[in-house]
């Protein structure tokens, strides 16, 4: 990293890569002004932040970068000390630079930010569950549970979508929200998610040996549909498993669609080929053309939860509910709601023709060992003639 005083930055183009500043402390008020003076230097030179972030062309594929900048200002004083100062200054500094970087990135990116010490604590705590979920990785701290999918016109389970948890030594069960990101940013979500999909992948046939015909839903996210080897990998976790490709269901968000759309078609449709079902979650929610959307190999849609949980509230969450359904029906693919929680809600859903519902209305997500009971208590009742999809409004 190349070390600069703030007189060169004056008229000096935004360089590749960080760049350090050496101040002079000459007089009381200058770190007052210093901030001032980097912040109408590069503010004056957004326009080259826009020059960054114009589109190109790969192999007839138009990309859309993003720039953001971190910034981060230390004082050292003059004397014996200046040397050993700047070689430490250089590690504060790209650390506080890292940091406001990310806070760039949380703005919207295309901008830039001064480090700040709350910045600092975040990063920090950051690190530590990244440093976290790494041992809980190796030491199987990160489970699955499984939350169930009935059919609503019968009530009878047709599939499970699993769902990655996180149980750490000494803060407990972790929610999704707060690891997946990291996960993501890191790039351990390929090792999370090849994991999930062999254990997933080999739960799922023991059920089946115990004449519990589950379908399994398993998330893929942008990183993993990207990387070269998922095919491979779930190419491997069906042929390890022995789970036929008809019993697996891939979601996917529509953004992974949006950001790189001939990557995705490719891939999807490959899966297709192979045999293995691919269905758009939280749909509604993107901004996917419909003839787009036409073209993809994809056999289901799930209605968002912000939709669902809108009915008897919002009309506008009913109308677009009911014309996901009935997009849905036109295109023959199956409709799946998610977060259903009220009878209502349920009722609603099953009258438009909506095929299959989850959410904490028909159940939690459950362990293997719950799921197993939960099944058997569905099974028990569907053999006492009584219609189970009529059970969900007895509650």
């Amino acid at each position: 990293m190349p070390l600069y005083s703030v007189e060169q930055l004056q008229g000096r183009a935004i360089e590749e890569g960080p760049m350090l500043f050496a101040v002079a402390v000459g007089a009381a008020n200058i770190l007052r002004d210093i901030r001032e003076h980097i912040t109408n230097t590069f503010g004056g030179r957004m326009t080259r932040y826009e020059e960054l972030t114009e589109a190109f062309q790969i192999s007839c594929q138009q990309g859309h970068p993003d720039a953001v900048g971190g910034i981060t200002v230390y004082a050292t004083r003059e004397g014996r000390a200046y040397a050993n100062a700047m070689l430490r200054l250089r590690q504060v500094a790209n650390d506080g630079a890292d940091a406001a970087c990310y806070a760039a990135k949380d703005a919207g990116r295309n901008a830039y930010r001064f480090f700040t010490a709350d910045m600092n604590a975040k990063v920090q705590l950051r690190l530590q569950l990244e440093t976290d979920m790494r041992r809980g990785l190796m030491d199987d701290e990160f489970f699955l549970v499984y939350q169930p999918q009935i059919e609503m016109q019968t009530g009878r389970a047709c599939g499970v979508e699993a769902l990655l948890r996180w149980r750490d030594p000494e803060r407990g069960v972790i929610s999704p929200s707060e690891f997946i990101p990291v996960a993501e940013e890191s790039g351990m979500i390929q090792a999370l998610g090849a994991r999930v999909l062999r254990d997933a992948c080999r739960q799922v046939v023991q059920w089946h040996r115990q004449n519990m015909p589950l379908r399994l839903a398993v998330n893929l996210s942008v990183q993993q549909l990207q990387h070269e080897s998922w095919l491979a990998v779930v190419e491997d976790a069906l042929a390890s498993s022995g789970l036929a490709p008809r019993h697996l269901d891939l979601e996917i968000t529509e953004s992974v669609i949006i950001t790189h759309p001939e990557k995705a078609v490719a891939t999807l449709t490959r899966l297709k080929q192979m045999g293995v079902s691919i269905t758009i979650d939280d749909f509604g929610t993107g901004y996917s053309s419909l003839s787009y959307l036409a073209r993809l190999p994809i056999q289901g849609v799930k209605i968002d939860q912000r939709f669902v949980h809108g009915i008897e509230k919002n009309r506008n969450d009913e109308a677009i509910t009911q014309a996901i359904i009935a997009l849905s029906h036109s295109l023959g693919l199956r409709c799946i709601a998610e977060g259903v929680e009220t009878r209502a809600q349920f009722n609603f859903l099953r009258t438009h023709g909506c095929e299959e519902a989850q959410g904490f209305l028909i159940a939690h997500p459950l362990t293997e060992d719950e799921l197993r009971s939960w099944w058997r208590i569905q099974e028990e009742l569907l053999q006492g003639r009584e219609r189970q999809a009529d059970l969900w409004q007895k509650r």
